[in-house]
């Protein structure tokens, strides 16, 4: 059942009740709202924003930003049935098995489970996210100079990988008639929720208050509850619900908000003339798979054992044609010598071949950093809910510096070895500053990060809130590291793995007299 409360409102004070409350109505929301509906859970999700956005709504994620240079919060997520489905790009990519681990150069790294507890989620994230099976080829090692569709580039230490590319889909409104006929779901829209109540105890969820703009406010009730409002706003309400715990629920040593990280998205660095297959091979832009009709965008990264060697964190390198080249940077000695060569020499009959050149996208890993963190406003500032509003101080630190310039010289060497071409390296020497460039790719984690001890992070493997034995939290915020894969395939198949526990958790509980 889906409900508007702007125009179905409920009656002031009611109380809804049902085994599972899910705040929020975005990838991780509604993927679990289906998936433990099929499981025979009645269901209660609640989403602030309508059926399409408005102005009112996102201006509750507004908020300040006091450390480097991003976007603005209100417009980093959308407010609205399906969340940041609605303008997601649609590519994605499993986290390396290595992303897991404990790695020795990243400070607060290591997640309390491994791949293969998220792995077996992944195929059913891939059909719900509409991509093609998960081809051989495009996240293994094989043999140098081979390619998914022929012979590839022999780069030292480099592999050849692939995004796939959802369409994509907005679960909105592709689910939108699923969710009408869910008869033990009822999924609330324009219901914003305003407070987390904790029992007195302070070790339950008691109920969420939930408010309709100009309208009646209302409470839900349940067995379990689920926080999925994203990786700034899982973090606010947290931090805002001080009536019981007075530093905000499961932040009794400090970690809620801490270790937000984005993927650092630094392009158009570098430049790369390439010469005989290099130049041929369409690494630029996406392609059709003959057997299933997908989509899939080629990137190169480093090898999970180069960078082990190198203590860099993960980092893709995506290619960007460059054009009218020779305009922009004409006097530029590696043109200059390009343009002169034989291969380049003016024909009578012929024009001049043009200059082709690459560029590079770098998204990449962010490491886990303490002080890079979501808090509440210092001044107390509230939103029209209540609420007191979002600072997102987002650091970076020498790791991403230094990944950022011995990646591109790594592949620079690669490219000079294996002679396919010449590389001029542009990420400056001076690692006090980073490009003026460097931007998010809207990808908001870490900030309720999963780990094995209350003292080291804010759920446990479960994704359950340490202390609060009925509250869980779904999404990218309980991402102990960030890899440099897109996080929607992994938030899919995490939220698949989430419902499977809660499942055989109640099942295990009505079975006990």
């Amino acid at each position: 059942m889906l409900i508007d409360a702007l125009t179905d409102p409920p009656q002031a004070g009611q109380v809804f009740q049902a085994d599972v409350c899910i705040i929020g109505g975005g990838v991780a929301g509604l993927t679990l709202t289906k998936e433990l509906a099929k499981n025979g859970l009645s269901v209660i999700t609640l989403e602030g924003g309508g059926l399409k956005e408005s102005k009112r709504s996102q201006a509750v994620y507004r908020g300040e930003n006091s450390g480097r240079k991003y976007f603005r919060l209100h417009r980093a997520r959308r407010r609205y049935l399906g969340g940041s489905s609605n303008c997601w790009a649609g590519l994605c990519a499993r986290l390396r098995p290595t992303d897991f681990e404990k790695r020795s150069w990243i400070p607060h790294s290591g997640w309390p489970i491994s791949s293969e507890d998220i792995n077996p989620y992944y195929d059913e994230a891939g059909k719900i996210l509409k991509i093609g099976p998960f081809h051989p080829l495009l996240d293994q090692k094989r043999e140098p100079g081979t390619h998914l569709s022929g012979p590839g580039l022999k780069l030292d230490g480099f592999e050849s990988v692939f995004f796939q590319m959802s369409p994509p889909v907005r679960l909105g409104k592709l689910w939108r008639d699923d969710l009408k006929a869910l008869k033990q779901v009822k999924v609330f829209v324009n219901a914003n929720v305003s407070h987390l109540q904790l029992a007195e105890h302070g070790q339950a969820m008691q109920s969420v208050d939930c408010q309709v703009f100009d309208g009646p406010k209302f409470k839900v009730k349940a067995k379990f509850f689920i926080l999925a409002g994203g990786g700034i706003e899982n973090p606010r309400m947290l931090l805002n619900a001080r009536d019981v715990a007075k530093a905000g629920i499961g932040n009794q040593h400090d970690f809620v908000g801490r270790y937000f990280m984005e993927h650092p998205h630094i392009d158009r660095e570098s430049l790369w003339l390439p010469a005989g297959m290099a130049s041929r091979l369409n690494y630029y832009r996406s392609r059709k798979r003959k057997a299933t009709k997908d989509r899939v965008w080629p990137c190169l990264r480093l090898s999970a054992e180069r960078l082990a060697e190198e203590e860099l964190l993960d980092f893709s390198l995506v290619l960007f044609k460059r054009s009218n080249i020779a305009k922009e940077e004409k006097n530029h000695p590696l043109l200059t010598a390009v343009q002169r060569s034989s291969e380049y020499l003016h024909n009578p009959v012929r024009k001049p071949k043009p200059i082709l050149a690459y560029t590079f996208g770098n998204p990449m890993e962010q490491a886990p950093n303490p002080d890079s963190r979501v808090m509440l406003d210092e001044d107390g500032a509230r939103d029209e809910l209540g609420l007191i509003k979002s600072t997102l101080n987002w650091q970076l630190t020498s790791l991403e510096k230094r990944t950022l310039r011995r990646g591109h010289e790594l592949f620079a060497e690669a490219v000079v070895i294996g002679n396919h071409g010449r590389m001029r390296v542009t990420p400056t020497l001076n690692l006090d500053t980073f490009p003026k460039q460097t931007k998010g790719g809207y990808h908001h984690m870490g900030t309720t990060r999963m780990a094995d001890h209350e003292r080291e992070g804010v759920v446990d493997r479960d994704c359950k809130v340490f202390g609060v034995d009925n509250l869980y939290v779904a999404g990218s915020s309980v991402f102990t590291t960030s890899g440099a894969a897109n996080p929607t395939l992994s938030i899919v198949a995490l939220a698949l793995r989430l419902a499977e526990h809660l499942s055989q958790r109640t099942q295990r509980e009505d079975k006990t007299p």
